[in-house]
């Protein structure tokens, strides 16, 4: 029995989808594949590459996970501490949200921007929906947003479905690339590859009109092949994201404004959440750091020392001052 190499593009429970030398393969997930980690939720992910093998009974089998360069990971929800690992073996993440309806949230941005550092993957923002931003009370506000996002000079492409804004550069960023796409419900996600690739098998849905979130679209992770050249993996809308083995100190270096004032607080290992001559935060009472990105640091530190608390980020429509 010979082996043979190939990539998960979709996991189904104890089965998974291969991909090798133009085939695809229904293969069964024993309980022990060498490789895997103990400490994550689930032994494999899509993008993962496998070896695996054909049994007497022509039961194909995975036998062993190979190494991942890039991931894409959280905490599992659940009491166990277990690194839920949702694509592997990625370029990129393409950070969906949307000016309205469902309502902006930088906080979760922000979240991905970390998971993405963090898995050595490259964050792209794509702000969608653009065609609504007019009916946004905040329109000034979000504008801003983008702005400062891309002077801490994070890629940024605004897009619309409706008007195609933004789309022909959002397809230079996808050729050729394997891009995992990430965000709330109902921002867009499988509209916008839609209108990219028409030929790709989606589904999409329409915003709640009660609670103005969106609702589940995509139901499973899978990885496609895009006609520009490229893959894609689609992944269900996310609500809440737990970073993965992350530290209160390590924080400040995903966001360079505030790690560029830190050497000026006058405690050492100041996390400029509560401590008195905070160089940080006298800079985000004098304007020097955007409000909103103060809000979402001080949101991930909280929801590190306090984990049994939900992590879900306020709306920028309805934001919480921490001080």
């Amino acid at each position: 029995m010979d082996l043979k190499q190939g990539v998960v593009t979709r996991v189904d429970g104890k089965r998974c989808q291969i991909h090798s030398e133009q085939n695809t393969y229904h293969a069964y997930i024993p309980h022990k594949v060498i490789g895997v980690d103990p400490k994550t939720s689930k032994p494999l992910c899509v993008g993962d590459r496998v070896l695996f093998i054909e049994d007497e009974a022509e039961e194909i089998i995975v036998k062993e996970l190979l190494p991942r360069y890039t991931k894409l990971s959280r905490r599992a929800i659940g009491a166990v501490a277990k690194e839920q690992i949702v694509a592997s073996n990625i370029d990129q993440l393409l950070i969906v949200t949307a000016v309205y309806n469902p309502p902006f949230h930088p906080g979760i941005v922000d979240r991905f921007i970390i998971a993405a550092i963090k898995g050595d993957l490259q964050p792209v923002i794509c702000i969608n929906k653009q065609d609504l931003l007019h009916k946004d009370k905040n329109k000034e506000r979000i504008e801003q947003v983008i702005e400062t996002y891309r002077q801490l000079e994070y890629t940024v492409v605004c897009t619309s479905t409706k008007t195609q804004q933004g789309l022909d550069e959002l397809r230079n960023i996808l050729k050729d690339k394997t891009t995992a796409l990430a965000g709330h419900s109902g921002v867009g996600k499988s509209s916008l590859l839609l209108t990219i690739d028409p030929d790709l098998t989606l589904v999409t849905k329409n915003i709640s009109r009660k609670s103005r979130r969106g609702q589940h679209a995509t139901t499973s992770v899978t990885l496609n092949p895009l006609c520009i050249g490229g893959y894609v993996v689609d992944t269900p809308g996310i609500r809440e994201l737990n970073l993965w083995e992350t530290s209160v100190a390590e924080v400040t270096n995903y966001y360079p404004e505030i790690a560029a004032l830190s050497s000026h607080c006058r405690y050492r290992g100041c996390t400029h959440t509560h401590e008195p001559k905070c160089a940080v935060k006298e800079a985000v009472e004098k304007g020097e750091i955007e409000e909103f990105r103060y809000d979402s640091y001080y949101n991930v530190i909280d929801s590190i020392e306090n984990p049994s608390m939900s992590s879900r980020p306020v709306a920028f429509h309805n934001r919480e001052k921490p001080f």
